[in-house]
Formats: C-alpha cells, sequence, structure tokens
C-alpha cells in the first residue's frame, strides 16, 4: 500500500517538473530561453502579480532587468576594456614595424586575435 502511495507520489512529481520545464522553452522557436529571456519573462510575471499596467509596468520592467544585468554589464565593460587596450598595443607594435595596408590589416587581424 505504502509503496503504490509512493510510487504514485513520485510520478506526480516528476510530472509537475516537465510541466515546470516546459515553460522555460520559447513557443515560437521551441528552444529553451536564454537568460535574458528568462529574466525578462521573470520580470513579466511579477509585473503582473503586482498588477502594473502600461507604462508602469514598462518602468518595472525596465528596472528590473537592469537590477539582474548589473553583473553583466561590468563584465562586457571589462571585456571592452581589455580589448582596447589590446588594440592599442597592437596598433603601437604596426606602427614601429611600418606596416601599411594589407600587411597592416594581416598583422592587426593576428596580434587581437591573440
Amino acid at each position: 500500500m505504502w509503496k503504490m502511495l509512493l510510487a504514485a507520489s513520485c510520478l506526480s512529481l516528476m510530472s509537475m517538473t516537465q510541466v515546470v520545464h516546459a515553460n522555460d522553452v520559447s513557443p515560437k522557436t521551441g528552444k529553451e530561453l536564454t537568460d535574458k529571456q528568462q529574466k525578462r519573462k521573470d520580470c513579466g510575471a511579477e509585473a503582473k502579480q503586482q498588477g502594473l499596467k502600461k507604462e508602469k509596468r514598462k518602468a518595472f520592467v525596465k528596472q528590473c532587468m537592469g537590477k539582474f544585468s548589473a553583473a553583466e554589464n561590468a563584465e562586457k565593460a571589462e571585456k571592452k576594456a581589455a580589448r582596447k587596450a589590446k588594440m592599442k598595443t597592437c596598433n603601437a607594435e604596426a606602427k614601429t614595424q611600418g606596416l601599411k595596408k594589407a600587411e597592416r590589416k594581416t598583422f592587426m587581424k593576428d596580434c587581437l586575435k591573440d
């Protein structure tokens, strides 16, 4: 008796997890949502739960998305700064070597790839 009850409970829990996982799939593409899409979905659900409409909803979702992406923005800024520093170094090296046109282009491509 207990085994049957336990088995039924496990089956119902398994079916619930499949439903929850199915919510994380885009209905248009059938692919799993990206982190940003999932954040937007979560922020939208929270706005709906609070009963926000029109401009208030838009402002809330914008603020909510910004709250989530602060770490991502910092990471992007760090990568951009590193890329800019690398570009500056490669430019200086190309200039000291006196490279022009195609040679410079090839050199820059290889230098920035590293």
